[in-house]
């Protein structure tokens, strides 16, 4: 007891103290309060915390002839990527890796800053949107503050990182043995940004040791735009070979194109969200009816099958953009996790055709961290990209209603194969739908 009624004291000195120094005409401190304030620092004091990594790009200002210093880190960053798990998912048809083709890194490259020199960074700018690539060649963990100056725009930020493999070890008398850490390739969305002039987008990440991120911003509203000049050019070169069908669709299209110039809003101000998921509402309805035409269309064999196909890839895109932009201005983050099993199964003897295979786990999330509350949510997996034979358990979406600000929907999936389609985690997608403005829209969550 006599030891509390010394220590308060002492405490309630040192908050005294701190209020006197500021407020005190000469700053000089007290003998006996010095003495309270160095015991309240040996006993309550916190160890440091390093700052983090500041690290600047500009997608403002592109480098027309970049050095060579630059053109080395794009290059470093490219060969770390090269024996990552990236490298073997590419088509067959391409030439270069998947990723490469995702990172946009071999576009027009933009100012790009890091505070230290360990943190190794390359920065371009594509059509859409612009990407910031950083390595970290040290052998500590880095947090970073990204600091991403973007034209105006409706963004969807990504990043891809790829973690190295990281060594174990055994248990001792004071520690339990640590696992070896396999690489990984990680894809995962964070909050979009709405700008409606040019503006600075800031995001903390983390490093481990040898880690390397892309963080690609996409402007979902341009994006948009683009798939909407691609449908209608694919649907004029589908009128060659069914005039009536295209100019159904053409028409369809045409009662809400005039609503595409409200999805950026006017440049200096900020327009109203409201306005801007009206202009989305219109434009998601007049696509699924164009969508819907044309899968009966091609049904029925009423369109060319190879020039039908590039419609509909078209209007798929423009959906797809159009979900994008609306997750993007309500503060939606879709996330999908695929946990590959540790061994799988064997199938049965004279059996390779439908033996089961243990698959992944899968666990498929919305987030909503914005200030409007969105209706009907829907959290599934796509089946229709499982590989054949391959099956979600449970098939059905999970059912959710209305999700509010500050709520996260969750689902979770078993997905089992055969031995002849196993399920490899790219093609596990998340099928997220919700309803804005009485319009339903989809949102796809991708492992990779």
């Amino acid at each position: 007891m006599r030891i509390a009624a010394v220590a308060i004291p002492l405490a309630l000195a040192s908050v005294g103290i701190r209020s006197h120094v500021h407020s005190g005409p000469t700053g000089r401190v007290p003998a006996r309060s010095r003495l309270a304030h160095t015991y309240f620092h040996r006993r309550f004091r916190q160890p440091a915390v390093p700052a983090p990594v500041q690290v600047d790009a500009d997608a403002l200002n592109p480098i027309a002839a970049p050095g060579d210093a630059l053109l080395a880190a794009r290059d470093q960053t490219i060969s770390v990527f090269h024996d990552s798990p990236l490298g073997v998912t590419q088509p067959q048809a391409s030439s270069e890796p998947r990723w490469i083709t995702w990172s946009y890194l071999r576009s027009t490259a933009i100012p790009v800053h890091a505070a230290q020199s360990d943190i190794v960074v390359y920065g371009a700018r594509f059509s859409l949107g612009a990407t910031l690539s950083m390595v970290n060649t040290s052998q500590e963990k880095r947090d970073v503050t990204v600091r991403f100056r973007l034209p105006r725009g409706v963004y969807k930020a990504e990043t891809l990182t790829y973690s190295p493999e990281r060594p174990g070890s055994p248990a001792t008398d004071t520690a339990p043995a640590v696992p070896v850490t396999p690489a990984g390739v990680h894809l995962r969305t964070l909050e979009g940004a709405d700008f409606s002039s040019a503006h600075t987008l800031v995001k903390p990440l983390t490093l481990l040791p040898g880690e390397v991120c892309v963080l690609r911003c996409t402007d979902e509203a341009e994006a948009t735009w683009s798939a909407m000049q691609e449908t209608r050019q694919r649907l004029h070169e589908m009128a060659a070979d069914a005039p009536g069908p295209s100019r159904r669709m053409r028409r369809m299209l045409d009662e809400a194109e005039g609503y595409l110039s409200g999805l950026k809003g006017t440049p200096g101000r900020h327009s109203s969200v409201e306005q801007r998921l009206g202009c989305i509402h219109r434009l998601l309805l007049s696509t699924a009816q164009a969508q819907s035409l044309h899968r009966n269309l091609q049904a029925r064999h009423s369109v060319p099958a190879e020039k039908g196909g590039l419609v509909m890839g078209a209007m798929e895109r423009l959906s797809d953009s159009l979900a994008e932009t609306s997750a993007a201005l309500l503060g939606l983050v879709p996330a999908i996790s695929v946990t590959l099993p540790v061994q799988e199964s064997t199938p049965a003897a004279g059996n390779t055709t439908t033996a089961p295979v243990e698959g992944p786990q899968v666990s498929v999330t919305l987030a909503n961290r914005g200030s409007r509350a969105v209706g009907a949510v829907k959290v599934g997996l796509d089946p229709g990209l499982l590989p054949e034979g391959a099956r979600p358990e449970p098939e059905d979406p999970a059912l959710f209603g209305a999700l509010r600000p500050g709520q996260t929907a969750r689902a979770a999936f078993h997905v089992r194969g055969t031995a002849s389609a196993s399920v490899p985690a790219s093609s596990c997608v998340g099928d997220v739908s919700y309803f804005i403005a009485g319009a339903a829209a989809h949102l796809r969550a991708r492992a990779w």
